[in-house]
């Protein structure tokens, strides 16, 4: 609290980015004095801004700019008298927000919603100080300072819900000191002119008295002047007894501003300081870039009351670089391996802009071809492809696959001061490790390829679903299958399914290991685990993916044709002697007698369609067909006595 405060000769006037932020973007004079009170009619006017119908209540933002005019007037002072730098955080910034007129109906649920305080209010002190003599300039200024405190010199008023005219709803941001606080607000007028209006806000709790505060004429200053003590708190009630008329003062002196006495004559109010235009900048960047590329963030629009400070990136999957280099600078450029935000606070308002970085194009790993490798010669590099030179038994294997996927990477951490500053990416992904690289062999086992072996002999070929279930596949088909089910570039197929699983971006090593980011403060050891963790998941991805077994891993099945099954593998029994491919005389008698029926049951079928198609009135009387269905079957017995006399020939031949 300053007491007995002296102005010298000529004022000092502080220049102070201070701007109401309205969203109707309503801006006041700043000539020497505020807009005079008007009816209520004439107060509220509807702004289009930004394709969006606002009411605005100009009266009500005269008050809050008010206040923040009083408050810098007292800070300005405060500074001058300490010898203090001019800090934005000290100057009270208000913002009005979301004006709109509510309907009367609404009024009382209105003000029950929101007549809960916050928990921080603003409580204020007015201070006034005028030179020595009768004719010495005064100044007034408000010290604001937040409080908790509930006493009820600090209790809020609640408006009257009676005789209502109209009434505004609005939001209102206060911040100072490091603190920000927000709180629905409404603005009441009534109906008689005398009544006025009535605010609540839930943060200033003597709005009531700062609706009506003004400088008190000269004749009331003589009278408050003391000798010591020039300092004069605001009361905790009203400070006119009644509304004072709208001609007799404006609304609110403004320090510096020139004031017309009572007795005629002008005065001027001290220590001002200077209004300047709000500081509105543009933060632009890149919206995309690809990782390692630089970018470049920067404020334009900007001007002298513009003041630049905590330039931040916000990391969309974690992470935050404050930047400790250069803070004033209207640019911020540098490696980008992360997506997020970039901001930076101008004048005490954050503006932000976001960012993503698309990975690079050239880490994708291709797949590697089919090698046929020569069974059992190469078992440095693959030592599980080694099968015996005979299919044995039920089970053997007829062939054999397998993958490598080593692979190695670099990191590096950027180092540049800019917006991913400490960040961890990766700078490499190769698919080699060492002398070894990716590699997919398969081999097939020497009998089962080799034309000319007993094995490859002893498959028959005779296998037949209808009349020969229990035959044996052919050595070309089974040669064939086999190859396909290591190697082939379609479905039911090992290679196939390695194909399928690499080239899904999700498991590609390389495009998997270039996407992992270590968060600023990670050590380069934890970020080449998750890099490595990251790659090693989709490596067994890819290798799990290929190890399931087509067509049930039976090379009997034909992979190609939709694992149709083709009979099967004629193994040697325990005297080591392959089943005949010849069938015994009888039952290949008692097959072509079977084959034979048959026809003879489809001649018995069709001659039943025939009657009943060709005669539409068998479909309703199928008995007075029959005869007709009799006679016709009776031409079928002829085919089965040609195949009884076949099948007997056939028998006799046996003997």
């Amino acid at each position: 609290m300053m007491t007995g405060f002296l102005v010298n000769s000529g004022f000092r006037k502080i220049v102070v980015a201070v701007c109401l932020l309205l969203s109707a973007g309503y801006t006041y004079a700043q000539n020497g004095q505020e807009r005079k009170r008007k009816d209520a009619e004439k107060r509220m006017g509807e702004i289009v801004f930004d394709r969006q119908k606002i009411v605005v209540d100009k009266e009500l933002l005269d008050v809050y700019v008010r206040i923040m005019r009083y408050q810098t007037a007292w800070q300005d002072i405060y500074n001058e008298a300490h010898y203090n730098e001019t800090k934005l955080d000290d100057y009270l910034t208000i913002a009005v927000n979301d004006m709109n007129e509510g309907n009367l109906k609404d009024l009382a649920g209105y003000l029950k919603a929101i007549r809960e305080p916050s928990k921080d209010v603003i409580s204020v002190n007015r201070e006034m100080m005028c030179g020595r003599g009768d004719d010495a300039e005064c100044s007034m200024s408000y010290e604001v300072n937040w409080t908790t405190e509930k006493a009820s010199k600090l209790k809020f008023n609640i408006p009257n819900t009676g005789n209502v005219d109209h009434y505004i709803t609005y939001n209102i941001t206060v911040e100072y000191k490091e603190k920000s606080v927000t709180h629905a607000g409404v603005i009441v007028n009534y109906k008689t002119k005398n009544a006025g209006f009535m605010i609540f806000d839930g943060i200033f709790p003597q709005i009531d008295e700062l609706v009506l505060d003004r400088m008190p004429l000269m004749a009331e200053r003589r009278q408050n002047r003391g000798n010591g003590n020039n300092v004069k708190k605001l009361p905790a009630v009203k400070v006119w007894s009644q509304t004072p008329k709208e001609d007799e003062y404006p609304i609110g002196w403004l320090p510096g501003d020139e004031e017309e006495l009572s007795g005629g004559g002008m005065g001027i109010i001290m220590m001002s300081q200077t209004l300047t235009p709000c500081c509105a900048p543009t933060l632009t960047g890149p919206s995309t870039v690809t990782r390692g590329q630089s970018a470049t963030f920067s404020l334009s629009g900007l001007d002298s009351s513009c003041l630049i400070s905590n330039w931040k990136f916000t990391g969309s999957s974690g992470g935050v670089v404050n930047r400790t280099t250069n803070t004033t600078d209207a640019t911020w450029s540098g490696m980008m391996v992360t997506s997020g935000t970039v901001s930076v606070t101008v004048s005490g308002q954050i503006y932000s802009t976001s960012i993503t970085v698309n990975p690079r194009n050239n880490f994708t790993f291709t797949a590697v071809n089919a090698e046929q490798i020569t069974n059992c010669t190469n078992l440095v590099e693959f030592p599980g492809l080694c099968l015996p030179v005979t299919p044995l038994q039920n089970g053997d294997a007829t062939g054999m696959y397998q993958l490598k996927l080593p692979y190695s990477f670099t990191t590096l951490m950027v180092n540049d001061s800019g917006p991913n500053h400490g960040y961890w990416y990766t700078t490499s992904v190769t698919p080699n490790q060492g002398n070894a690289s990716s590699r997919f062999g398969w081999t097939i086992s020497p009998d089962v390829n080799n034309t000319g072996s007993t094995f490859y002999q002893a498959q028959c070929g005779n296998y037949n679903a209808s009349t020969n279930p229990n035959g044996f596949i052919s050595g070309a088909k089974l040669k064939s299958n086999t190859i396909y089910h290591e190697s082939a570039n379609s479905a039911n197929a090992h290679y196939y399914q390695y194909l399928v699983a690499q080239d899904n971006p999700n498991n590609n090593m390389g495009l998997v290991g270039e996407a992992v980011i270590g968060n600023p403060g990670t050590s380069q050891y934890t970020h080449e685990n998750l890099v490595n963790n990251a790659i090693m998941s989709a490596s067994n991805t890819i290798y799990v993916a290929t190890t399931i077994e087509p067509c049930g891993g039976i090379t009997n099945n034909d992979g190609a044709n939709g694992c149709i099954y083709g009979g099967g593998i004629n193994y040697k029994d325990a005297q080591g002697v392959y089943s005949s491919c010849v069938a015994p005389c009888a039952s290949q008698c008692a097959n072509t007698y079977s084959q034979c029926l048959g026809q003879v049951a489809q001649c018995q079928s069709y001659c039943t369609y025939v009657i009943l198609t060709q005669y539409p009135g068998c479909l309703y009387n199928p008995s007075a067909c029959e005869a007709l269905i009799l006679s016709c079957q009776s031409n079928c017995s002829g085919i089965q006595s040609a195949c009884t006399n076949q099948y007997n020939q056939c028998l006799a031949g046996c003997s």
